[in-house]
Order: structure tokens, then C-alpha cells, then sequence
């Protein structure tokens, strides 16, 4: 109430305690060949809560916050299942979808993120995908194909 959010809790919840798991992340640092590269890897978040209480209605309460932008709640609102599915964020004029082992992924040239031309002498790169309730992400120097490439030949 007091973030001014119309969807509350449900009172199945009063005098309950409910939990919002962010596990932990595995992010690795390397340098290949005299560039850097970074690969994250991440479970997806969950909510813990009594038997007895709706975890759809503490998504649902939660996603209606006046604090998350209206246009990331229309995309979480949106997704049917949400207990198995990750949102990524699909920038579409500097994101290409591509396959990561016979999974979609998403992959850009960074600077093109920040409305930036790529730097032909210090290209930057990044690739996300989701798999199997597993997050993962690379980024580093490198074009785009040699971040794809490196994305496929991770097992």
C-alpha cells in the first residue's frame, strides 16, 4: 500500500512470510587471445511461500507495483508461464535473434545499444539466451560472430 499499488497481497499471506529466491550467479572472467570476454550463468528467480498461498497472486501483486515501469509490467503481465519462463529484454533495432544450439538467443553488437556506431578496432560484443531454467550471457571484445560462435561451443 504504502508504494501506492491498487493489487495487494493476498491476505491468505497475512502473518506469513514469502521469499523471493534471486539465486546466485556464476560470472566469469576471461582473457582469449588478448581480449576480454565475460560469461554469466544464472538460475531464474523464484517466490517461496506457504502451501496455502497463491504464488499467482503474489506475482500478479508484485508485477502490478507502481514502481516497475508500465511498459516492462504489460511484458511480464504477458507471459503465460511464468514460473518457467525468463523475460529478456529485446532491443529490436540492435538485437538479432539467433540459435544457440537449437535455442533462441539474442545477440548485438553493444555500442549499437547505446545508439553508438561499433568501434571497427575494439569491436564489443554480446549474446543472451535462456535454457533449460538457466540464464546465460557472454560479452566481450569481438564481433558479434565470434561471441555466437563462443556462445555454441560452451556445453
Amino acid at each position: 500500500k504504502s508504494l501506492g499499488a491498487k493489487e495487494l497481497l493476498p491476505r491468505s499471506l497475512d502473518g506469513k512470510t514469502f521469499t523471493i529466491n534471486l539465486p546466485r550467479q556464476l560470472n566469469l572472467q576471461y582473457i582469449i587471445n588478448g581480449s576480454s570476454c565475460s560469461i554469466l550463468e544464472t538460475k531464474s528467480p523464484e517466490i517461496l511461500a506457504p502451501e496455502d498461498v497463491n504464488i499467482d497472486e503474489i506475482y500478479n501483486s508484485l508485477v502490478n507495483l507502481p514502481v516497475i515501469p508500465q511498459d516492462l509490467q504489460s511484458r511480464l503481465k504477458s507471459i503465460k508461464d511464468w514460473k518457467n519462463t525468463m523475460y529478456i529484454p529485446f532491443v529490436q533495432s540492435s538485437m538479432e535473434e539467433v540459435d544457440i544450439n537449437g535455442t533462441k538467443g539474442y545477440a548485438s553488437d553493444i555500442n549499437s545499444l547505446n545508439g553508438k556506431a561499433q568501434d571497427p578496432n575494439n569491436p564489443q560484443s554480446a549474446v543472451i539466451w535462456y535454457k533449460d531454467g538457466v540464464f546465460y550471457g557472454i560479452q566481450g571484445q569481438g564481433c558479434k560472430e565470434d561471441i555466437i560462435s563462443l556462445a555454441r561451443a560452451m556445453r
